[in-house]
């Protein structure tokens, strides 16, 4: 076979690799994506029994459904774990001796299978559970209006407006960042590690982190932070008309490293794979 980029078997591969994600990890998907049912019916239950709403239920009274700020903080918790396993159910068994070996032996080059990988992890999945997620959550604010509104339909910077901070995009593209970043890293982890791939990923990130923290702390104490401080305030003044386009110059380029950065060793990590 050859091994160079081919269009046209890229294309069937990727669809292959689709429907085979899809089989694996579809009820998986599910189960997260369709929260927003789970957290009603549980809410309903425990406001119903814990709350004395069942002795109002019987007077003619009705319950109030999750409020915004417990559906938005119950998004956050959901989506970081779904984030955060997902990477190791789909691709982590590259790493195994029988599933890995077939998975080389398919007919598509490396470099076909990697950007099929990278498209269905950084893009395709968290697409459609963000889709299905909002989706759920407005069918639920449309058939019980205690609710309030759908996360979807919602301001979010109008939820505190005394507050300096406004998200731009209503926060969409500061959430696919963040998206992206954690998918990157756990998904280098599921093919860095042979066994318990999130739980060694996240010990990792801890230890980096703290080793980094420990190196960042050294070097501060080598410079003298007032006449720092006052460079960084002069700077910020110097540019205070353009301070919004340097900030986002400024993420766009640490999120390009770093999911760039976590992208590359994967596909070092696959053109290396053998079993």
């Amino acid at each position: 076979m050859e091994n160079k980029f081919n269009l046209n078997r890229f294309g069937k591969y990727f669809l292959y690799d689709l429907k085979s994600r899809w089989s694996n990890l579809g009820l998986f998907l599910l189960i997260f994506a369709l929260f927003p049912f789970i957290l009603y019916l549980i809410h309903m239950i425990f406001a119903t029994i814990a709350g004395g709403g069942l002795t109002e239920l019987l007077y003619g009274g009705s319950i109030n459904g999750p409020s915004l700020p417990a559906r938005f903080v119950t998004f956050t918790i959901v989506t970081c774990i779904f984030m955060i396993m997902f990477p190791a159910r789909a691709y982590g068994f590259i790493t195994e001796k029988k599933a890995g070996s077939d998975w080389l032996m398919l007919p598509a080059s490396r470099s076909e299978k990697f950007l099929s990988m990278m498209i269905i992890s950084l893009i395709v999945i968290p697409v459609v559970y963000l889709v299905l997620y909002f989706l759920s959550d407005w069918v639920i604010c449309l058939l019980d209006k205690s609710c309030g509104d759908a996360m979807a339909m919602t301001n979010v910077n109008g939820l505190d407006e005394d507050s300096p901070i406004r998200l731009v995009g209503n926060g969409i593209p500061l959430l696919l960042a963040g998206l992206a970043e954690t998918v990157a890293v756990f998904l280098l982890g599921s093919l860095l590690f042979k066994k318990w791939k999130t739980g060694y990923t996240i010990i990792a990130l801890f230890a980096i982190n703290t080793a980094l923290s420990i190196i960042f702390s050294v070097i501060i104490t080598q410079f003298d932070m007032h006449s720092f401080g006052t460079f960084i305030i002069n700077k910020l003044k110097d540019n205070a008309v353009h301070l919004d386009q340097i900030i986002n110059i400024w993420i766009n380029a640490g999120l390009i490293l770093f999911v760039g950065g976590c992208g590359i060793w994967s596909w070092f990590r696959l053109k290396r794979q053998q079993h």
